[in-house]
């Protein structure tokens, strides 16, 4: 008489199957939805799907990847790196996940520098501040020369601009003038007042529209270097922590 027992656990592996695969099926839908929400920019309905990919197969590798590159987006650099980490523990070989973790891992502790920098400024004082642009300078600079408060500021495409329409300007309205005093004699050599009155026509046209030019560039380079330094200053101190 044969008394072996049949293998009760091959008849129930078929359902099992089926059961998973329709997991995988539903968190599959889940997960595509997701992605279509996120398209729309619709960030809470996409959260939704992800949550009920997650109730439907936990762990599920696609919900995870959407779901880290939104904490990511989000700023929520530590509540991503224990996403991936749990996720590493039930796919150890996703090179994905292990590249994500890393670079969480980096921005926390760039954070945790910066954190520590500023705690540092804050006991100590700003002694880098050394460093900041000295609004009063970049003025005196464009003072002697339109463009050189740019140049201090490290605006160098600014700064040719003014030095080279103030270059142009200058032209302009000396050309005119010096052609007036080389047709004086005498005395009235150096007469510019003289030489001004006599300027007619076309000249005298260009001479005073590239004068006012001039004169614009000159004041509007100086007001300008002087505005950007302390603003530059503002931003920093404000990247800093160190004003609002």
């Amino acid at each position: 008489m044969n008394t072996t027992k049949p293998n009760l656990s091959n008849r129930t592996r078929p359902a099992d199957d089926l059961d998973a695969l329709k997991r995988d099926e539903d968190a599959a839908g889940f997960v595509m939805a997701a992605r279509n929400a996120l398209r729309k920019g619709e960030r809470d309905a996409a959260k939704e799907f992800l949550k009920r990919a997650f109730a439907t197969k936990p762990g599920d590798a696609a919900a995870v990847e959407i779901l880290g590159d939104m904490l990511l987006e989000e700023g929520e650099t530590q509540r991503a790196l224990d996403l991936y980490e749990r996720a590493l523990q039930a796919h150890p070989q996703n090179a994905l996940f292990e590249e994500r973790a890393a670079i969480c891992r980096l921005d926390l502790a760039e954070m945790e520098a910066d954190k520590a920098s500023k705690s540092t400024i804050l006991e100590l004082g700003d002694q880098g501040k050394v460093f900041e642009r000295v609004p009063h300078k970049a003025v005196s600079l464009s003072v002697f020369l339109p463009g050189a408060g740019q140049f201090y500021n490290e605006e160098t495409e600014k700064g040719a601009a003014f030095l080279g329409a103030g270059l142009l300007a200058v032209i302009g309205w000396f050309y005119p003038l010096w052609t007036q005093l080389s047709t004086q004699g005498g005395s009235d050599r150096l007469n510019f007042g003289k030489a001004i009155g006599a300027l007619s026509g076309a000249w005298a046209v260009v001479f005073w529209v590239c004068l006012a030019l001039w004169l614009a560039v000159y004041i509007w380079s100086m007001v300008d270097a002087g505005i950007e330094a302390a603003r530059w200053n503002k931003a920093r101190r404000r990247a800093l922590g160190l004003e609002k």
